[in-house]
């Protein structure tokens, strides 16, 4: 078990009764863990022993807490308590994102003002691709960041249009809401764009409409996000920018004929939604979810642990 000091922090009632939620959610990996030691067993013993030590180890995590006990002032003062550190502990994923919180929150509350909120998807996936297109996403939002921040050269757009100084990244993976086979991986941003000025959102296209059931309206996109979902469906393709006359087209082989051609860039889907005062601290809500919900066969809403790679 690895140790984590707590000072400072106040423990309320809410976040008691969050820690015990935690603990009874983890019943849930435990049972996961026993099915899939009950798999290896057969085929692999060591895996089988530490599934076992992982199991052993989330069923005691933050069960225990080392209190100092003020008498006089009925004070019970929490001094530190032990974490698992598995990766799908519902307890640590909630110690992380505090972690998180406390590390990022005081930059980006120096940026209120022009903190924006940006939104960058690509097709849903199976399992099979998820971890594929983590690296895909993760390698086409660093390019188009060089291309922000100014650290490569292109003349497809004017990155004075943004004025990005600098960000925050976040990787959330959801499962399809009709297919448990699905998953939906895309990247929610905080943005730093100095002075930053959208225009009229007046734009319709593919992606004003919300499939997902979520938003039952459609959606304009301005300028600025009409540019971003163009970008982001080059680089997140790896598409050479020599290919590209505008961010509109690009050139790539026909697979019938087998010769070059041009093809519309529809771009993927881009939002930018301005914070508002003190809301980057919603940022971090996105970092760490516990559970997500899907249709089952039958038709019916479903509630079940997430699992991150």
């Amino acid at each position: 078990m690895h140790e984590f000091s707590l000072d400072g922090m106040l423990l309320s009632h809410d976040f008691r009764r969050s820690i015990y939620d935690n603990c009874v959610g983890n019943g849930l990996i435990d049972n996961y863990y026993q099915t899939l030691k009950e798999e290896f067993g057969l085929k692999n013993s060591k895996m089988a022993i530490n599934i076992l030590n992982k199991q052993a180890r989330i069923r005691q995590c933050n069960k225990y807490w080392e209190l100092d006990y003020y008498l006089d002032q009925k004070v019970k003062d929490m001094t530190k308590t032990y974490y698992c550190k598995d990766k799908f502990c519902l307890n640590c994923k909630k110690w992380r994102q505090a972690q998180r919180m406390k590390k990022f929150l005081p930059v980006l509350q120096q940026y209120d003002d022009d903190l924006y909120f940006v939104t960058f998807t690509i097709p849903n996936c199976d399992g099979l691709q998820v971890k594929e297109t983590i690296k895909k996403i993760f390698s086409g939002h660093k390019r188009l960041v060089d291309y922000l921040l100014g650290l490569r050269k292109t003349k497809l757009f004017d990155r004075k249009m943004f004025n990005f100084i600098g960000g925050l990244r976040v990787l959330e993976i959801s499962i399809n809401r009709t297919s448990r086979h699905k998953y939906h991986v895309h990247l929610h941003c905080a943005y730093i764009l100095k002075d930053f000025k959208m225009s009229t959102p007046k734009y319709q296209n593919s992606y004003s409409i919300d499939n997902s059931g979520k938003r039952d309206y459609i959606r304009k996109f301005s300028l600025e996000e009409i540019t971003l979902q163009k970008l982001w469906f080059i680089f997140y393709n790896n598409i050479s920018l020599k290919k590209c006359p505008t961010i509109h087209s690009y050139k790539a082989l026909n697979s019938v004929t087998n010769r070059e051609k041009l093809f519309d860039n529809n771009g993927y889907s881009v939002t930018i939604d301005k914070f508002k005062p003190g809301q980057y601290q919603e940022m971090f809500k996105y970092m760490i979810k516990d559970h997500a919900t899907y249709v089952d066969e039958n038709g019916d809403l479903r509630k079940d642990v997430l699992f991150y790679d």
